[in-house]
């Protein structure tokens, strides 16, 4: 997502810079592509916008890094933290941010990652204060709605669509593997097709990729456990999801469950 982000932005004229030191090598492959300029962490700051997008369990880390290294110590861009956390995790990161001296906003994006010639930016939902310091970014490519909401209103409002969409993700997953084993797999996609075919195309776009997309969605489930913990059964709900996101991660390779989930699904060429 970050990548893309980036490359809609530059696309329109606007320049971004990003860290590279101690990224993969596909990373530093995609911030290339998105022509973003490597910057050092001490550096990175230097900046009227600072979006952090990054996996969901880096999020305060990476706060804590940059705070560390000093680099909101001669600018103090509007830091604007998009990541799919829990409301009280953004809280905590705006008293990183502000007790440096910086504004802050929390952004929950809705939508995919925008990818090709003419793409379209999701939505970037903001609450907070200082919400309204990142609408110039309209200028350049982002879908913005404004929130007149506190910190940690975006992010919540983030978590109950990721809620849905992911957790609807993995219950398909989850009742195509039972069936598997319980051999009515071909017997159950029929009944699917004709009972739920918007729920057969949903796994269509979102199951091929699982494997390699699951690590980054343990996160948001803790998160959602979190969020969720004070209503009968919600806690135990995406406490059961994150449990099974993270065995899909470490069994990418070679379960026959997982084999057979992605076989039916088969990435496009």
């Amino acid at each position: 997502m970050g990548a893309a982000i980036g490359n809609l932005l530059t696309a329109n004229g606007l320049r971004v810079t990003t860290l590279t030191e101690g990224r993969s090598e596909a990373s530093l492959a995609r911030a290339e592509a998105a022509d973003m300029t490597s910057v050092s962490i001490s550096d990175i700051a230097d900046c009227d916008i600072f979006l952090s997008i990054v996996p969901p369990a880096e999020a305060r880390s990476l706060t804590e890094a940059l705070v560390a290294a000093g680099a909101f110590r001669a600018h103090k861009p509007l830091y604007v933290d998009c990541n799919a956390i829990a409301p009280d995790e953004v809280v905590a990161i705006a008293d990183v941010i502000t007790t440096a001296g910086c504004r802050f906003a929390d952004a929950g994006i809705v939508g995919g990652a925008p990818t090709g010639a003419g793409a379209r930016s999701p939505l970037f939902y903001v609450s907070g204060e200082h919400a309204g310091l990142m609408e110039p970014l309209a200028d350049y490519g982002l879908d913005i709605k404004l929130l007149d909401a506190p910190v940690g209103s975006a992010s919540a409002l983030k978590m109950a669509v990721a809620g849905i969409s992911k957790g609807m993700t993995g219950i398909l997953s989850l009742m195509i593997m039972v069936a598997e084993r319980a051999g009515v797999a071909d017997a159950f996609m029929e009944q699917l097709e004709r009972s739920q075919p918007g729920l057969v195309s949903w796994g269509e776009r979102q199951i091929p990729t699982l494997d390699r997309r699951a690590y980054r969605w343990v996160a948001e489930m803790d998160a959602l456990e979190r969020l969720a913990q004070e209503i009968p059964g919600g806690e135990s709900l995406y406490a059961g999801l994150a449990e099974l996101y993270a065995w899909i991660a470490q069994e990418a390779d070679g379960n026959e469950d997982l084999s057979h989930l992605l076989s039916r699904f088969p990435r496009p060429n």
